[in-house]
């Protein structure tokens, strides 16, 4: 069977690296946006231009999906980081106690 660690911590800094990348991607995002309608806005034109445009309207298609998933992670990722401690949390006080959802505990001969 495997295994699988993880900690809250180390959820919450992949949560926080997916905002921080999300936010670089939009800057890009801007600057060939900017680059791409200086190309077509400005004196190029025919059917190249026209061709061009009709592939990067294509291109910001999948950049929307992309970014989609890039804020999905960073939202996720913090919840299952709350989802991990309040579990964390429920188990140590269950262990403490000596009872479980499974019932109280019966160890020692009880």
């Amino acid at each position: 069977m495997a295994e699988f660690r993880v900690t809250p911590e180390a959820l919450e800094h992949a949560g926080a690296q997916f905002s921080t990348s999300l936010a670089a991607f939009d800057e890009k995002v801007q600057v060939a946006n900017r680059a791409v309608a200086g190309l077509i806005g400005g004196d190029w034109s025919g059917r190249a231009a026209d061709g061009y445009g009709q592939g990067w309207a294509e291109v910001v298609e999948g950049i929307a999906e992309v970014r989609q998933a890039l804020a999905g992670m960073a939202a996720l990722l913090p919840q299952a980081a709350a989802l991990y401690r309040t579990t964390d949390d429920s188990v140590a006080r269950d262990a403490e106690t000596g009872s479980s959802a499974f019932g109280p505990s019966t160890a020692g001969g009880e």
